[in-house]
């Protein structure tokens, strides 16, 4: 399947996670940010490179401006 796949899925509502709680945002709230900002209407129909350079775009965006998202593929949970 061209489409997003489970991984990719997972990384990004835990990217949201980490981003909306530095942000003071619920994850969906994070996600309909992000959506907007980046004036995209539905990641849902994103194959698995678009929606790799969404996640790209996002992890940066937090980054420039001051929310520096943890990897969760590499962050060890409590």
């Amino acid at each position: 399947s061209k489409i997003r796949n489970t991984a990719q899925n997972n990384y990004y509502w835990a990217m949201l996670k980490d981003f909306g709680v530095q942000c003071g945002y619920h994850t969906e709230e994070m996600h309909e940010v992000c959506k907007t900002h980046f004036k995209i209407s539905s990641t849902k129909e994103l194959n698995k490179d678009e929606f790799s350079d969404y996640l790209d775009r996002v992890h940066q965006w937090a980054a420039e401006i001051g929310f520096p998202i943890k990897d969760p593929r590499t962050t060890r949970l409590p």
